[in-house]
């Protein structure tokens, strides 16, 4: 009995820390408890350039398991030029990964840049180079990786604050939990940096008003898209979260996140920095010694698998034409005919499963998407998880997509890790390594981009048209009006049609499903409240395309969002 009391006192203020210092009980002298066992991340600088521009990096940082990892890169340039300095990142993971960006430095200026780095490259050699730079010393940075049943958290203020707020001491021996503290001052503006943690913590309510607006973006975009966010109780009502019209003290469903609000009288859920799915999670190709055996796994693209059918018709005929045949030409031309008569039969089938290739997969990128969309009509964007099969005969030049956009590549156990090197300029541009020649390769994509796609709603004689605006055809649309569901079904873009009484459960169900986490896919499952639609769309037009130009297998989204009049 006493150790049960011990461990509720132990985190009186989890949840019921207000905007000061003090640290005081929550209201009505009720307290809280937490669940969370946790450390702090171990971090130390280290020197990567030198001379009147001077760079060092954070390393130690936590490492994801899958998403991005964040490379802490300081430029001090306070007696430097002007100038662009260029920063490498070589992984060792011995697949020769490059990552390329390049920042302009104001002269006097000192500033932090975060490198997104992929969760497989969870080591490497950074080097700096610019004009101010005398020698690029080069370093290897690292990042502590997390293992299986231990979270990657962010908490956005000062160790003390951290532990003031869940008022408990971190332990080092037994922690389900990394939390690495930022200042307010260097949280990221970019919401990329944040794909790959579990979840972000803000243990001081008044944090929020401190971030400028591209980090409070960053930070909202990263819950819209499957993050998961813990604030105080007082910091429920900033302006903010758009995306709802109250935060509740609790858990709060979010886009596809969640925020969770600090209460006063209930002890934190267990799992409320457990953010094990990823929103969209790309499947990789098994290893070499598997693909050996045959088996590539779940893909989505029929282009990928050999066709093992038409091949074995192929080497049968080749078998009898080099047995019997060669027999049968050695008795009509004698033995030295099989010189020329082998090699050419070798030779013709080989030209003819190449061509055979050529004229079956051709030379295009195939492709095959999937997508879940969530409309904000506040803020005109589409908020889109989405995920993209390729497969081409020749490798693409490379893809670029926008700022806006995150890359998630494959993640898991017991799946091949390709080499894959990308420039930051104004979002992510890939090389050909993107997609491989021949090989089957999966991406997936969190997006938040600017849209206009809507869905309207009139009424005509004693019922409702619905006219299509999303740059897709529908499938199949259910909307709610005034308490009652209705439906329609194979609308063109730019098209309507008369809404029929009664909702359907005809919505997306595909082989993709399985890359796509829970609160995902409920975009297409969860109650639909009123004005709201949910529509099937033949097509993916809010899944980013990185400007490939795909011969599409199959192409389907869910999308939901508020009706216009």
């Amino acid at each position: 009995m006493l150790e049960a009391k011990v461990a509720l006192l132990a985190v009186a203020l989890l949840l019921g820390q207000d905007d000061d210092d003090t640290n005081e009980t929550a209201l009505g002298g009720t307290v809280v408890t937490s669940t969370i066992n946790y450390q702090f991340a171990q971090t130390n600088r280290v020197d990567i350039a030198s001379g009147r521009t001077r760079v060092s990096a954070e390393t130690g940082f936590i490492a994801p398991m899958a998403g991005y990892a964040m490379l802490r890169i300081f430029i001090d340039n306070s007696t430097g030029p002007r100038g662009t300095v260029a920063l490498t990142f070589r992984a060792n993971n011995g697949q020769g990964s490059i990552i390329r960006q390049s920042v302009e430095v104001l002269e006097g200026e000192r500033r932090l840049v975060v490198m997104p780095v992929m969760a497989q490259m969870n080591a490497g050699r950074l080097d700096a180079r610019g004009p101010g730079i005398a020698e690029s010393v080069g370093s290897t940075v690292y990042f502590s990786a997390q293992y299986a049943g231990q979270d990657s958290v962010i908490s956005i203020g000062s160790s003390d604050d951290t532990e003031r707020f869940l008022n408990e001491k971190p332990n080092n021996s037994r922690a389900s939990a990394t939390i690495a503290p930022l200042k307010p001052s260097e949280a990221p503006s970019d919401g990329i940096a944040y794909l790959g943690v579990q979840a972000i913590l803000i243990p001081k309510a008044q944090t929020l008003t401190q971030l400028n607006e591209a980090q409070r973006n960053a930070l909202e975009t990263y819950v819209a898209t499957g993050g998961r966010l813990l604030i105080p109780r007082s910091a429920q009502t900033h302006p903010m979260f758009v995306l709802t019209k109250e935060l509740k003290p609790g858990p709060n469903a979010y886009g596809m996140g969640r925020v969770q609000v600090a209460m006063d009288d209930t002890a934190l859920p267990s799992d409320w920095q457990r953010g094990t799915e990823s929103s969209v999670n790309p499947w990789g190709a098994p290893p070499e010694y598997m693909r050996r055996r045959g088996n590539l796994g779940d893909v989505l693209l029929p282009q990928a698998t050999a066709p093992l059918g038409r091949f074995l018709l192929i080497i049968t005929a080749f078998t009898l034409l080099i047995g019997p045949g060669s027999v049968w030409v050695a008795r009509r031309r004698g033995p030295a005919a099989l010189l020329i008569t082998i090699p050419a039969t070798a030779f013709v089938t080989c030209v003819f499963i190449v061509g055979y290739s050529a004229i079956a997969d051709g030379f295009t990128v195939h492709g095959a998407t999937y997508g879940y969309t969530l409309l904000d009509r506040q803020r005109n964007r589409a908020i889109t998880a989405g995920v993209t099969g390729y497969y081409a005969n020749l490798s693409p030049r490379g893809a670029t997509f926008s700022a806006s956009t995150g890359v998630i590549g494959p993640s898991g156990e017991n799946r091949e890790i390709h080499p894959i090197g990308f420039e930051f300029a104004n979002g992510q541009k890939f090389g050909s390594d993107f997609l491989p020649s021949r090989t089957y390769r999966e991406w997936g994509f969190l997006a938040v981009e600017p849209s206009r796609a809507r869905l309207t709603v009139a009424a005509k004689g004693d019922g409702f048209v619905v006219r299509n605006a999303l740059g897709a055809d529908i499938d199949v649309v259910t909307v709610k009006l005034h308490g009652d569901l209705f439906h329609a079904t194979s609308i063109r873009d730019g098209g309507e049609a008369t809404l029929i009484k009664g909702g359907t459960s005809d919505l997306l169900t595909t082989r993709a499903d399985g890359r796509f986490a829970i609160a995902v896919k409920n975009l297409s499952t969860g109650t639909i409240e009123d004005q709201q639609f949910v529509a099937k769309l033949d097509g993916t037009p809010f899944v980013p395309s990185g400007g490939l130009s795909l011969d599409m297998h199959a192409a389907q989204s869910i999308v939901r969002g508020e009706v216009e009049p």
